[in-house]
């Protein structure tokens, strides 16, 4: 092919892409056009700042200010964003018939008059991207349901549906808000109640934590305090009793039974609901003022309730707010008896104090989850009676945990916003031994946990030991040796890496496999003496059982399992030949290790010999 026929292929292709994308946006834009021109108005509500409807007996005006709308006449209130939306998007909606421009009107010598628009029944003003526009709402069409309607900025009269008239507000109480006091609790940080229970104030501290702060000092839940919050802010009326009322004296808003202020964060002003009396006709039901104003209303008597409550209510039931998963240290003492573990940057735990051993996962995740999550069972109101004789004596346990290993001189703060580290002292309690008595340093009140929580307290180091007593690869393994009463039963591995039993014996059907299968990851049940400084205890003087393994490589050169006699409650006393810690392997280890290694090989002309036990 030419090149010169290649160029005008390559025009030809061009041309026809461009006239495509120029069709298609003429017609999109045709279509928006045609849209646009079968309604009667154009609204675009989220554009809407202002909203004025005046009919023949009522002018009702709403602005949004803050994104809130608020009503300027009748009376000033709080608007319902939603009734304003539906006028709004109901212009919006209301389709276009008949255009009526000033030329046909000359052609015809008819002026507003004859359309109802001299003197409209319904004058609707809004302002929409800062432009003030006014729709005029005349007479209706003499045959079919259609009303003429004209915007005072343009001269054409549009023939539109009656519609338009169910979106005029037959009074202003159905654009009022029924929300007393619109706001979102999350924006509270302080909140005072003045009732006849006594004065509440509830307030964030400096960590965004809620306390109550009035009539004690005391941690408070702020699931609860959130609750109170939108009880009040979400609060509806349920009547618009009165407006512009100068006397409260007849609603008992004069001396109010209750008087709630919330201030929210930032420069915004306190909010405040004032209850007062019983409207007689309905006494579910109480009198209300928002804000100071001069409207009174009729609210839930719920809400008076609500603001009675006792002030034990709003306490935290936590005993700590701590994130389990950034403990890092603990320290558990008594006197001077101390038990001190510390997790490294692997995340696995070992004990420091009072040896230092590798220790149990498990075990330290537990006692950090359990007291994480450790709730009060009650609040110890007597506090002047009990923190001179708490102070003077020794706590049963002294718990410290710590995002860092910390000395205990530092300043002792709560393990919770970033803080360092939290103490909980602990204290039996002889008058009722299922609970005990709890203090956390950075506080001054006390509380009463579940006694259990003592128990996971444990000073016995031993507790807190790596249960993993032997970890092994079955490959390393090349000798298994048992020896039992006496008796010695043996199998190595061969040039090719197969178990062999010694002498003339057979090797017992599976029971390498099993025995590789156990030493692989051996776990005790718990462990019972840090030495054996008398083995014949445990029966360990002259063991009943020694499980060998030759190792190769660096796995070593052997290791030897030792048993002794039965535990008390289950289980078989051991310990790894050269290691210290005496410990207690499940019964079903033992079992597999009584079993025999190896059978005596039976020659091809004699019967085997039966199978002992």
């Amino acid at each position: 092919m030419k090149w010169k026929s290649t160029v005008f292929l390559l025009l030809a292709v061009t041309a026809l892409g461009a006239f495509i994308l120029y069709f298609e946006h003429d017609q999109a834009g045709t279509e928006q056009k045609e849209a646009q021109a079968l309604r009667a108005l154009s609204v675009r509500p989220d554009s809407v700042t202002f909203l004025e409807i005046e009919s023949s007996n009522l002018v009702i005006s709403c602005s949004l200010v803050d994104q809130q709308w608020i009503m300027h006449e009748p009376v000033r209130s709080f608007a319902d964003r939603g009734e304003i939306r539906r006028i709004l998007t109901g212009m919006e909606a209301l389709s276009g018939g008949e255009v009526i421009t000033m030329d046909t009107r000359r052609q015809h010598g008819l002026n507003l008059h004859e359309y109802g628009l001299a003197q409209p029944r319904v004058r609707i003003t809004w302002v929409q991207d800062g432009k003030e526009r006014t729709l005029l709402v005349g007479d209706e069409v003499p045959l079919g349901r259609t009303l003429y309607v004209m915007e005072t900025n343009r001269q054409d009269i549009v023939a539109t549906s009656t519609n338009i008239l169910s979106l005029v507000p037959e009074t202003a109480e159905i654009l009022r808000s029924r929300i007393l006091l619109p706001g979102r609790p999350a924006d509270l940080q302080r909140i005072e109640i003045r009732r006849a229970a006594g004065f509440l104030q509830l307030a964030h501290n400096d960590d965004g934590q809620w306390m109550i702060q009035q009539p004690s000092v005391y941690r408070a839940d702020a699931s609860f305090v959130r609750d109170l919050a939108s009880k009040f802010l979400h609060a509806r009326i349920v009547r618009f009793i009165a407006d512009e009322v100068m006397d409260f004296t007849p609603y008992g808003l004069d001396d109010p039974a209750v008087n709630v202020t919330l201030w929210p964060a930032g420069e915004a002003g306190a909010r405040s609901v004032a209850i007062g009396g019983v409207p007689e006709e309905d006494p579910g039901l109480v009198y209300a003022r928002a804000d100071e104003g001069d409207s009174v209303y009729a609210i839930s008597g719920y809400l008076l309730t609500d603001a009675n409550l006792d002030d034990g209510i709003f306490r935290d039931r936590r005993l700590m707010r701590i994130n389990p998963t950034v403990v890092s240290y603990i320290e558990i003492r008594n006197g001077e008896r101390v038990v001190e573990l510390q997790k490294d940057d692997a995340g696995g735990w070992s004990s420091t104090k009072p040896v230092q051993r590798r220790a149990d996962n498990d075990v330290v995740w537990n006692l950090v989850q359990q007291w994480a999550k450790a709730g009060i069972e009650a609040f110890v109101t007597d506090v002047a009676t009990n923190i001179p004789e708490i102070a003077e004596g020794n706590p049963d346990r002294r718990l410290l945990m710590a995002s860092r290993a910390a000395s205990r001189d530092e300043d002792e703060e709560p393990l919770v916003d970033g803080k360092n580290k939290v103490t909980v002292e602990g204290y039996a309690m002889t008058n009722n031994p299922e609970r005990i008595r709890v203090k956390l340093a950075h506080e001054e009140a006390l509380f009463e946990i579940d006694a259990d929580f003592l128990e996971l307290l444990s000073l016995n180091p031993l507790d807190y030991y790596d249960r993993l007593v032997l970890q092994l690869v079955p490959e390393d393994v090349r000798k298994i040796e048992i020896v039992r009463g006496g008796k010695v039963q043996s199998a190595e591995r061969d040039e090719d890496g197969v178990f062999q039993a010694a002498g003339d014996t057979d090797l017992v059907d599976g029971i390498v496999e099993t025995i590789l299968a156990l030493v692989m990851r051996l776990r005790a049940d718990r462990f019972v003496a840090e030495t054996a400084e008398d083995p014949a205890v445990f029966g360990l003087a002259h063991p009943e059982l020694t499980l060998t393994l030759g190792l190769t490589g660096e796995a070593g050169i052997s290791k030897s399992l030792v048993f002794g006699h039965g535990a008390e409650d289950g289980g078989s006393h051991a310990m790894i030949r050269g290691q210290d810690p005496v410990f207690v392997v499940p019964q079903s280890v033992r079992t597999i290790l009584d079993r025999d290694l190896v059978t005596p090989r039976v020659p091809a002309d004699e019967p085997a010999p039966a199978e002992s036990p």
